[in-house]
């Protein structure tokens, strides 16, 4: 029956005077979607190492704190009849689970399921489709970009600190509409989002604004421009592209980094008590969070927040931010190689 619809079909092509198509057309077409394919698979794989380990275990490591084991060891001391017994302690300062790049999964994996790397997606697609519908509505307003910006992540604060909850704490039943905290929490929050914002909005802007400047709009916007540059021309280019590139990482590792280390340290402080981390932290932060109850606010102040985040920990999270870097690298250029060979 197919064949039959397929014939009839070729002749109504033809009769209306379309080519119909040809062998080579097959073939390009299976090469379009063998293409498409080939980066939708980069695409979905490039993105699970992010989220896995530039969102969760990025959290996770801004949070976690030291382990120590105590051991009591019994000493036999004296002879014969004579003899003591002495206990003598001793702790072990253990590493932080996160400390390890691949084996920081396995344990989560072991503590909260196969999916566990990707605990909290649900959440975390709904608040990037919705900040982008609304930073879109404001911008069409004439808000401008920057009070875009922080606008809109304050609006939607409460949605990223529950999104946080949800990382560093164990698997719950409940659906994360259940786990938003409740309004009054929004100003709590507020001003260490805004500052985040404002941090991530100048580490985005200045590389835009340096890379306008040096008309390097130039190259993505005509394919020509590259083309009619000498030697020198196209050195310069690619020197200006380096620092443009080198300019947001500067910013991003002094101003984005520690705020967004600010920012989840000080929603890790607000976990509710009945709800159990997934990896080891200190609820006190170092006695710098003193409960309501007793008369304190709850939670971490945003000065508080980076100080109580020793040197030790900020190194451990450039070392995840490098080694998930290189491995990105690694993954885009293996997809470029393979894709310029094969395809």
């Amino acid at each position: 029956m197919s064949g039959v619809m397929s014939h009839v079909a070729r002749r109504g092509l033809v009769a209306a005077g379309t080519p119909t198509l040809t062998a080579d057309d097959d073939i390009l077409g299976s090469v379009n979607w063998l293409a498409l394919a080939y980066v939708a698979i980069f695409w979905v794989g490039f993105m699970s190492i992010q989220y896995t380990y530039g969102e969760v275990m990025a959290t996770l490591a801004m949070v976690e704190a030291p382990q120590t084991e105590t051991n009591i060891a019994i000493k036999v001391i004296g002879e014969k009849d004579e003899k003591e017994m002495e206990e003598i302690e001793t702790v072990t300062k253990l590493p932080p689970i996160t400390s390890h790049f691949f084996r920081s999964v396995g344990v989560l994996h072991a503590r909260a399921g196969s999916l566990a790397p990707y605990r909290g997606l649900s959440l975390y697609l709904v608040y990037n489709i919705m900040t982008a519908l609304v930073s879109g509505l404001f911008l069409q307003l004439g808000l401008g970009s920057f009070l875009t910006t922080v606008i809109t992540l304050v609006l939607f604060s409460r949605w990223g600190m529950t999104w946080t909850h949800i990382v560093i704490s164990m698997p719950r039943a409940e659906w994360w509409c259940l786990r938003v905290p409740p309004i009054g929490t929004w100003k709590k929050i507020a001003p260490a989002t805004a500052l985040y914002a404002i941090a991530s909005y100048l580490a985005t802007a200045y590389p835009a604004v340096y890379f306008r400047a040096c008309g390097l709009d130039r190259v993505a916007l005509d394919a020509s421009y590259w083309r009619n540059q000498d030697l020198h021309s196209r050195q310069i280019i690619v020197v200006q592209l380096l620092a443009c590139v080198l300019i947001g990482l500067t910013l991003s590792v002094l101003l984005v980094l520690p705020t967004s280390v600010m920012l989840t340290r000080i929603q890790a402080s607000m976990l509710p008590e009945e709800v159990e981390p997934i990896f080891h932290m200190d609820r006190t932060f170092g006695g710098r969070v003193v409960s309501e109850a007793d008369g304190g606010s709850g939670q971490l102040g945003i000065r508080e927040a980076w100080q109580s985040f020793d040197w030790a920990s900020r190194i451990r999270l450039l070392k995840l931010y490098g080694k998930l870097g290189a491995i990105q690298l690694a993954i885009v250029s293996c997809f470029i190689g393979f894709g310029m060979t094969v395809l």
